[in-house]
């Protein structure tokens, strides 16, 4: 599992910034967690509220029982507060967004030949007939843990008096009952190495793995869980601005206000107004 932990971001040297300038954590999506740590993000829990954070630095042996408090960024009360959550839901993030899983390759090339009784007798072996034994047997495994079944895993050989020569190819052609493993792998991993599902028994087709569509919480109207930030500075205050947008004003800078009981606008809502109006087509 990747590490992340909290960053206090400096103070901008701004007179007003907004709220994620406070954040001690990046706003992840599962296209930046692959970028930065390398890896595909955990699936998208449905159980749990969206989280685009997480943070290890205070992980124990009992995560699923601690509670933390973590400051964040109330969007309802517009305020910093405590949030307390479970040491494990502080160092998961749950991210939406459909996850990816590595393609299951087995190349057709080998090394390996069928050779005969005599002298130049030689069949070539197309590579995507044989498996890694070793997953073989895990996807075995699998399927008599799934469906209560007791199937061994079993290599081929080939029709005497022909042999097969694999040389320095570790593949090997195997079987699990009548079964063709090759086929079974391919089936299995057919949305990716590691893709859910479930096993089939279908009599004489034998096991059929079928691939879950999981809900990719891309719909889920939930609330997000709040963005974690830093405490305000003694020089900093939350103002609610134009349009209910919300910043951060440092009280030791000026600020472009207009002139008190004026009704003027400040630079900045007058761009944004102006912004507005070019919009939709209004001359000011």
């Amino acid at each position: 599992m990747p590490t992340c932990n909290p960053i206090i971001p400096a103070q901008p040297k701004e007179a007003r910034y907004g709220i994620e300038k406070l954040y001690t954590s990046l706003r992840l999506t599962r296209a930046m967690y692959k970028e930065i740590y390398g890896e595909e993000a955990p699936a998208y829990d449905p159980k749990r509220r969206i989280k685009r954070w997480f943070f290890t630095d205070r992980v124990s042996d009992s995560p699923d029982t601690n509670l933390l408090s973590v400051p964040v960024w109330d969007a309802t009360t517009r305020t910093i507060r405590e949030m307390g959550m479970k040491e494990s839901e502080v160092a998961t993030p749950n991210l939406p967004g459909a996850a990816s899983y590595r393609k299951y390759v087995n190349p057709a090339s080998t090394s390996a030949v069928i050779v005969g009784p005599d002298a130049g007798d030689k069949l070539e072996i197309n590579g995507a007939t044989l498996v890694d034994p070793v997953v073989a047997k895990s996807v075995v495994d699998e399927i008599n843990a799934a469906l209560g079944t007791a199937y061994e895993l079993k290599e081929v050989a080939a029709v005497w008096p022909w042999n097969i020569a694999y040389g320095a190819e570790p593949r090997r052609q195997m079987k699990m009952a009548e079964w063709d493993m090759a086929a079974i792998l391919k089936n299995r991993f057919a949305a990716g190495v590691g893709a859910p599902g479930r096993w089939q028994d279908q009599g004489a087709l034998g096991p059929v793995f079928v691939p879950e569509v999981p809900n990719d919480g891309e719909q889920d109207l939930r609330p997000e869980i709040p963005m974690p930030c830093r405490a305000l500075l003694p020089n900093e205050r939350i103002e609610s601005g134009f349009g209910g947008l919300i910043s951060i004003v440092r009280t030791d800078l000026t600020v472009d206000e207009p002139a008190p009981g004026t009704g003027a606008l400040t630079a900045e809502q007058d761009k944004l107004l102006r912004g507005i109006a070019a919009a939709v087509g209004v001359k000011p």
